[in-house]
């Protein structure tokens, strides 16, 4: 059920905008309008996901501005969804978007297939100079090609290397694995060049983890939550960094006055800034991967480095072979100049502690806890209790659940329902958020729970998968019987 912050500031990127539609007034060129303007957006990927947040934060900071963006509508939720949303963008269905690089290069916009080039972005500080740096809008210019504008380039995360029950170090460990990504051709040129095919699945993403049918995946230290345990990190390999990247329609853009747009370009990288602090850095990605059960971080060789980096020289020299990406790619890479990788980490395990630890064995009525609840979280309690403020953000608002025999179907305020499951003996309770069916939450805890008349409370003794303070803080208020 819990569940991710990084301190580097891009606070000083300045870079162009792009297309804006829904205008409430018509402002002049000067910027002058009698009313605030209206931006539409929609969600690249699913809320509170890595790129999704700068969208949410620029709602969120420009809700009294005079430029407003209006709350992102839905996703379509589906493995394509942020081509889809590239595409309902240009079609009008909404002015504004955030969407990972690679999904706009595979879209068109080629100048942004750069940003793929394995191994050319290593660092955090690397990531955000380029964010910075005026090659920002050169790489951003291939979207004229689609008749977009990109705000502001947000780094997203190193992306890193993550096998199931072994870790994927060398060329051999990849030649005929299946590896999940994120649909585009940048990363599946990566994967293809070692040997290794692609998956972009998401439902059957664990079963298939489990029958050894894929490999591993390809993600963030900033959103493991994708990776199915036990699995191992080799945490001082970083393939390439993913970028998201604020878009616009044209037309949309070009409706807004000078100062409209000044000020929607500041929201931009203001959004960005805020959802990098949010999330956490490698540094303190890796310290929670490391606490988490069942996963284990390892090192790379050197030699196991230089023959990836070998393996995948095709692949760089194809990436830098177009019209001015070589050039491209060697202002990306002296931005690096100064700077180090990653050293990674040799720690965790890929064993977990056995449940029954954690689970009771249910005695008597397992009805007393059957009806529909309520339940408000508080971000500020989870960040007390020692979480971050992705946890807060992520777990924080209103909960409903609804309970039939200590099966419980949860509407959770940000992703999907879960499901759970609470088994009770007098006064004991625990409770499986890892229950069949269920992708969205994880955890199992044990303790003990009062029932007075419409509200229970819970005091949560351990929990097997993280700290159990996260979960004491995500039910201090109770739940309070609703139907």
């Amino acid at each position: 059920m819990t569940p991710n912050r990084m301190i580097i500031s891009i606070t000083a990127l300045v870079l162009p905008l792009a297309g804006l539609a829904a205008c409430s007034s018509a402002p002049s060129r000067s910027g002058s309008a009698a009313d605030p303007v209206s931006i539409t957006s929609g969600f690249g990927q699913g809320s509170g996901s890595v790129g999704s947040d700068v969208l949410e934060h620029l709602a969120d900071v420009t809700s009294d501005a005079a430029v407003r963006v209006k709350y992102p509508v839905a996703n379509t939720g589906t493995v394509t969804e942020e081509l889809d949303a590239v595409a309902a963008l240009r079609a009008g269905d909404f002015d504004l978007t955030v969407v990972r690089a690679d999904t706009l290069a595979t879209a068109g916009a080629d100048s942004l297939a750069v940003l793929q080039t394995p191994f050319l972005v290593t660092s955090e500080v690397q990531a955000a100079r380029v964010a910075a740096d005026p090659v920002a809008e050169d790489l951003m210019a291939g979207l004229e090609e689609l008749d977009l504008i990109g705000l502001a380039l947000v780094p997203g995360g190193l992306r890193h290397p993550f096998g199931y029950r072994e870790p994927l170090l060398g060329p051999d460990d990849y030649a005929g694995a299946t590896l999940n990504v994120r649909p585009g051709d940048g990363i599946a040129a990566l994967v293809e060049g070692l040997g290794a095919t692609t998956d972009t699945g998401v439902d059957q993403r664990d079963e298939m983890a489990f029958l050894g049918e894929l490999r591993g995946i390809e993600t963030s230290l900033q959103y493991f939550g994708s990776v199915t345990l036990p699995a191992v990190l080799a945490s001082n390999v970083t393939l390439y960094t993913k970028f998201d990247v604020v878009v616009m329609d044209r037309d949309a853009w070009e409706g807004l006055g000078d100062e409209q747009q000044r000020s929607l370009r500041e929201a931009a990288v203001q959004a960005g800034a805020a959802a990098l602090e949010e999330r956490g850095n490698e540094d303190t990605g890796l310290a929670r991967w490391c606490r988490t059960p069942g996963a284990e971080s390892v090192r790379a060789t050197d030699a196991q480095k230089k023959a990836l980096e070998a393996e995948l020289r095709p692949v760089v020299e194809a990436f830098t072979s177009a019209a001015g990406a070589a050039e491209l790619a060697q202002r990306v890479r002296q931005l690096g100049e100064g700077t180090t990788e990653p050293a990674g980490a040799v720690c965790g395990s890929t064993k977990v502690a056995d449940v029954a630890g954690f689970t009771i064995t249910p005695r008597g009525d397992q009805d007393v806890l059957d009806g529909t609840w309520r339940m408000e979280v508080s971000a500020q309690a989870i960040v007390d209790a020692g979480g971050t403020a992705h946890d807060g953000s992520a777990n924080a608002g209103v909960w409903t659940i609804e309970i039939n025999g200590g099966n419980a179907v949860v509407d959770q305020p940000h992703g999907d329902d879960c499901a759970w499951d609470f088994n009770v003996a007098d006064d004991r309770v625990s409770l499986a958020y890892q229950v069949p069916g269920n992708d969205n939450c994880f955890g199992y805890i044990v303790g003990t729970y009062d029932r007075t008349g419409d509200t229970v409370t819970f005091d949560w003794e351990k929990e097997r998968d993280y700290d159990v303070a996260i979960d004491q803080a995500i039910f201090a208020d109770g739940m309070h019987r609703i139907g």
